[in-house]
Order: structure tokens, then C-alpha cells, then sequence
């Protein structure tokens, strides 16, 4: 009897061994280049971004998974900004939290930290062709940055002025 329960046990876990690794291979695979003209931006993700409308700000759920705990965001607002004048003024938020990158040739503000009780998280602001973009990321507070993370940032590409 116990060896049958024994061999139901191995059974199982080589099982959910290899469903993982099917998830894993299917997240790989799914990448796709999401652009949207009108906003001005493409954005690579394994899943079709959601889009919302917040106040003065548009914003798209890029990348969510209940089961890790990850949440990708990337919003901008909808009003012309005076890209010059905020890079600026954003300078003199530099600390312990903030610091001024360059990515793609325009200064970035990011920051890291908590992103609420549960998660920890990232934000990247930029400022490009009169718009403010901000990419947010949460995962489970404790863990380290998930790669897919970097992976989705990384192929954030600002694209021409939009109407």
C-alpha cells in the first residue's frame, strides 16, 4: 500500500514538473510586439495589453498574472507636458528611492521600493515628445525582480508624435 501511494506521489509531481514547464515554455513562446500609434509606443508582452482610462491618464495593464504575483503597467497622460521644464523640476526629486537614468537618449527617473503591503515594486518616468510615460511593475514582496520584467522594459520603444 505504501508503495502505491509512494509511486502516486512521484507520479504527481513529475506531472505538475512537467505542466510548469510547459507554462514556461507557452509564456516564451507567446511574445508579441504590441504598437499603438496613436499613443505613440510599442511594447513586447506575452499577453494582449488591457486598456484603461484614468482622470487625465491612459493606462495599459501590459502584463498580469494572479498565480506569481506580477503586474506590468504602462500609462502616460493625455495633456501636452513641457518635457524641459519637468525634466527639470524632477531632478530635485534625486534620493535614496529616485535616480536619473538615460534610456534611449532621453533622462528617466527611476525608483524602487514597495509598491503596497504586499509587493515590492519599480517605476520608470519619462518624458518624451511632450508626453510623461510611466512604466510600473509590482511582484511578491520578498522575492526578486522577476527577468520578464526587465525583458517587457527593455522593449518599451516611444514612437513617432502621434496626432
Amino acid at each position: 500500500m505504501n508503495r502505491i501511494i509512494w509511486l502516486l506521489a512521484v507520479t504527481m509531481c513529475l506531472l505538475c514538473r512537467t505542466e510548469a514547464q510547459q507554462q514556461t515554455k507557452n509564456d516564451s513562446e507567446n511574445w508579441k510586439l504590441y504598437s499603438y500609434a496613436s499613443d505613440g509606443f510599442a511594447i513586447v508582452s506575452p499577453q494582449l495589453p488591457l486598456l484603461t482610462y484614468q482622470g487625465e491618464y491612459t493606462q495599459y495593464r501590459v502584463y498580469w498574472n494572479e498565480e506569481t504575483d506580477v503586474v506590468i503597467n504602462v500609462s502616460f497622460n493625455r495633456k501636452p507636458v513641457d518635457c524641459s521644464a519637468r525634466n527639470a523640476w524632477a531632478k530635485g526629486l534625486v534620493g535614496n528611492v529616485i535616480r536619473v537614468i538615460t534610456v534611449s537618449g532621453h533622462p528617466a527617473l527611476e525608483s524602487t521600493g514597495n509598491r503596497n503591503a504586499l509587493q515590492s515594486g519599480y517605476t520608470l518616468d519619462q518624458c518624451v515628445d511632450g508626453r510623461v510615460y510611466r512604466f510600473e511593475a509590482g511582484w511578491t514582496l520578498g522575492n526578486p525582480k522577476p527577468p520578464l520584467i526587465e525583458k517587457v522594459l527593455s522593449s518599451f520603444k516611444v514612437a513617432s508624435q502621434r496626432n
